[in-house]
């Protein structure tokens, strides 16, 4: 049985303190990311994704979009939700979560301190309301449909069981994967819901779609309260 080596908590464990450290700000205060998932910026994207913790944990990003919140309102609501019930009773959540399946984290794309274009952007052309998935630095999953039907915290959480599924087997998405660059019409309100599901399916990405069939249902413990 494969063990792992318990490494200590380290400050880069949360982005917002790790944007610090990379600007030279004072990070006295520590994490304190307990209401909402922690916003990622491009400030500390790639150092964040390459910080050493238990290659297993898969790394959960919403991308949202400040500009029009309205767009990606209910991944936002999903995440919080999930995120305070996971998170309740902890007092540095980004330190303590470092033996959790998964960590739920924010990509706003208009935040002012992305890139133009914003990283992920330009590296996968993800689009907000979109659900991206990594473990060990390396793509997993990407896209709008989760679980193969839409949003809820059933299907996050079974999304999630088989990303850390294909990361066992070692199945990543290439590394040069882009979704679709168009803006698709699903972000407005009088679409067909069948119209939305088919543009929806056409910028989903995943390994698990091409190798592996939809026959995991996992449940993830609750965390540790230290």
């Amino acid at each position: 049985m494969r063990s792992h080596t318990r490494r200590a908590a380290s400050p880069s464990d949360c982005p917002l303190v790790l944007r610090k450290l990379i600007c030279k700000e004072d990070i006295r205060a520590g994490c304190k990311c307990i209401v909402k998932p922690p916003l990622v910026s491009d400030v500390e994207l790639e150092r964040f994704l390459s910080v050493p913790r238990d290659p297993s944990q898969v790394l959960v990003f919403g991308i949202v979009s400040s500009h029009i919140p309205t767009s990606s309102g209910q991944l936002q609501w999903l995440l919080n939700t999930l995120y305070c019930h996971r998170q309740q009773g902890r007092g540095s959540p980004c330190i303590q979560c470092q033996h959790d399946p998964y960590r739920l984290l924010r990509y706003d794309l208009n935040s002012p301190l992305q890139k133009d274009p914003p990283l992920l952007v330009k590296k996968y052309a993800v689009m907000q309301g979109m659900v991206l998935m990594f473990a060990g630095g390396k793509l997993l999953f990407g896209g709008c449909v989760l679980n193969g039907y839409g949003f809820s915290k059933q299907n996050l959480l079974k999304q999630i069981s088989q990303a850390r599924q294909d990361c066992k087997m070692g199945y990543f998405m290439p590394e040069n994967y882009k979704f679709s660059s168009v803006l698709p019409s699903f972000l407005g309100l009088d679409e067909a819901e069948s119209d939305k599901r088919t543009i929806l399916e056409d910028i989903q990405g995943s390994i698990s779609s091409l190798t592996v069939g939809d026959k995991m249902e996992d449940y993830f413990p609750e965390p540790e309260k230290k």
